[in-house]
């Protein structure tokens, strides 16, 4: 709270006796406050007594009267600003004027009055400043602002005046220039901020415009191709701070977009022609309903791309990354994806060559895109897959990697590290690789803290010779292990819902393993009603096992390729679990699989 700027409803003291025993009595009480470091100076009380002391000037008559009221009420606003320096209040208050009784007789004549107002406002002043030096410079009695312009008309009367108010010059200078530093600190920053944004903003502005119109002379008929494949390659350079880049709706005829970082290039409904984007970068790309022509996108990155309903002839992706890329509806003629990342490619409704030719997926993980029809799936089953080739892939080795980094990431946290183990373990178990000890590779990887989690390795479970988290077996194991001893800590219905999905993944890598009835004993007692994809794995494994099983196979197959809520069809376990499916059961997966994705007539000219 300030303190109050006027005395007007503050009660004077009946006299200066009053006044000064009030005085003395707080001057003993800040003195015993500060003897006892706990408690804080009352400054309140202190405040109110500067109120009442202003008050009571105004029934002061004698000079040094005014003077011991006015010495007591500058003490006390410099205690008060020595105590707590961000107080707001005025260091310079004078007590309120003398207000003659009308039975006194006349006042003063003018000129005696302005002697009398000038001599006392110098007594005030020269008190003032020896308050100031008996309490060692205190700073809270300096003079600032109109009360210092005030005090130099006294400078040349009194020495002492003289030496306070050029120390108080002297502070109110340091004072400016500290306030000046702290602007120029302040403000320095914010302009060169300020100015760095605005560079910025003007360099973006001009990359874009530049961008522009090197799209422009890109797609431009009459450009040469020299001039456009030196504009590509500007491109790729701007691509960083310019917007995605818009190609679509024209013709593009033998340029170069080798190696080209591109975000989200737009071809949609263009035409390529003799077109090479080997190893380029097109993140998110469009090719929408465009024709392409031998066209080379070997080693591209294409992850997101989208080539719904596209034309493509003689058009390579060999190498190339299609991570859920989608040719739904597309034309492929003479189109080869050999050693691609087909993970989650979407492939339905897409018209292939007439005679479907399944070397073009060699050496893919071609269970993993979707979309398969009956007869192109019977077709792949035939070529012969190169698991050594698989498993040196960096579409291998990046979802084993980045699973990796999930088990370190989850160090101590047992549940997280659980589903991270189970998830490590799914992964290979839709690749078909590094199942068991047998076809592991040596695993080691750093955790945040600097321990290890290696092969073998398994501080939250007992070991058994058999939990080598090194491969997908193993790796499930601990993670059940895991998950069992944190029962206590997970409520009933997270426990079995996480109990049943780390079932499924091992009763999943049994049936690959060659263990059907072990898969089948482990999925029995699991509540599967609602889960139409561990039906389908439970169903393959049972009916694999023949006689009364057969039959039970069959129910749950039907159960879950019909079910009217989330029918399921199978993709990776169609190629896993190859050696579980047959007779009747792969009559009607396949009867299923041509509903879901009938074939389609094929376009192309041969």
């Amino acid at each position: 709270m300030p303190l109050s700027e006027g005395s007007a409803d503050q009660e004077p003291f009946s006299s200066l006796a009053e006044l000064r025993q009030q005085n003395s009595a707080l001057l003993k009480q800040w003195r015993l406050r500060r003897q006892d470091q706990a408690k804080e100076p009352d400054i309140a009380a202190a405040r109110e007594l500067i109120d009442r002391s202003i008050a009571t000037g105004a029934i002061l008559k004698e000079l040094s009267d005014r003077d011991d009221a006015q010495e007591i009420v500058d003490y006390w606003i410099a205690q008060i600003l020595s105590a707590a320096p961000t107080e707001r209040l005025s260091a310079h208050k004078t007590i309120d004027e003398f207000k003659r009784l009308p039975s006194e007789g006349l006042t003063p004549t003018s000129s005696a009055q302005q002697e009398y107002s000038s001599a006392r406002e110098q007594t005030r002043i020269s008190a003032l400043a020896r308050q100031y030096y008996k309490s060692n410079r205190e700073r809270g009695y300096l003079l600032e602002g109109q009360a210092l312009t005030d005090a130099k008309r006294y400078a040349q009367r009194d020495t002492e005046i003289a030496n306070f108010v050029n120390e108080s010059e002297n502070y109110e200078k340091k004072k400016q220039r500290v306030r000046r530093l702290i602007k120029i600190v302040f403000w320095i920053p914010v302009l060169i901020l300020l100015s760095a944004v605005a560079l910025l903003s003007v360099l973006l502005w001009s990359a874009e415009r530049f961008s522009q119109s090197l799209v422009a002379r890109v797609k431009n008929p009459t450009e040469s191709v020299d001039h456009k494949n030196l504009s590509i390659q500007f491109l790729a350079l701007l691509q960083r701070v310019a917007p995605p880049y818009d190609f679509s709706g024209k013709e593009f005829v033998d340029l170069s977009f080798r190696g080209a970082r591109l975000v989200a290039p737009n071809f949609t409904q263009s035409t390529l022609n003799r077109v090479n984007l080997k190893q380029s970068q097109l993140y998110g790309s469009s090719f929408i309903g465009a024709q392409l022509q031998e066209v080379a996108f070997d080693g591209a990155k294409l992850t997101f791309g989208q080539f719904r309903g596209a034309d493509l002839n003689n058009v390579s992706f060999s190498g190339a990354e299609l991570y859920r890329a989608d040719f739904e509806d597309a034309d492929l003629c003479n189109v080869d994806f050999s050693r691609a990342d087909l993970r989650g490619t979407y492939l339905r409704d897409v018209r292939f060559d007439r005679k479907f030719e399944p070397k073009r997926f060699l050496n893919t993980a071609w269970w993993l895109a979707l979309g398969w029809t009956r007869k192109e799936l019977e077709d792949l089953m035939r070529i012969n897959v190169s698991m050594d080739v698989l498993e040196s892939s960096a579409a291998f080795q990046n979802d084993r990697h980045r699973q990796i980094e999930e088990v370190n990431s989850a160090a101590g946290n047992a549940i997280a590290r659980a589903d991270a183990l189970n998830g490590f373990a799914w992964i290979l178990a839709t690749w078909g690789l590094q199942l068991s000890a047998l076809n592991a590779q040596p695993l080691k990887s750093s955790l945040p803290n600097g321990s290890l989690w290696t092969p073998g390795a398994s501080p939250d479970c007992k070991q058994d010779g058999s939990t080598d988290t090194s491969n997908a077996l193993g790796a499930v194991k601990v993670a059940i292990c895991i998950l069992t001893g944190e029962k206590q800590n997970l409520g009933e219905a997270s426990y079995k819902e996480k109990l049943a999905n780390y079932t499924d993944t091992y009763a999943y890598l049994l049936m690959q393993l060659g263990q059907a009835e072990s898969a089948v004993e482990v999925l029995k007692p699991l509540d599967i009603k609602d889960d139409t994809a561990t039906q389908f794995r439970y169903a393959a494994a049972a009916f694999s096992l023949g006689k009364e099983y057969e039959k039970v196979g069959l129910s749950v197959l039907k159960s879950s390729l019909s079910n009217q809520d989330q029918p399921y069809i199978p993709s990776h376990e169609v190629y896993q679990l190859r050696r579980l499916i047959a007779g009747e059961f792969y009559k009607e997966l396949y009867s299923s699989i041509d509903k879901a994705h009938p074939q389609k007539e094929s376009h192309c000219p041969n």
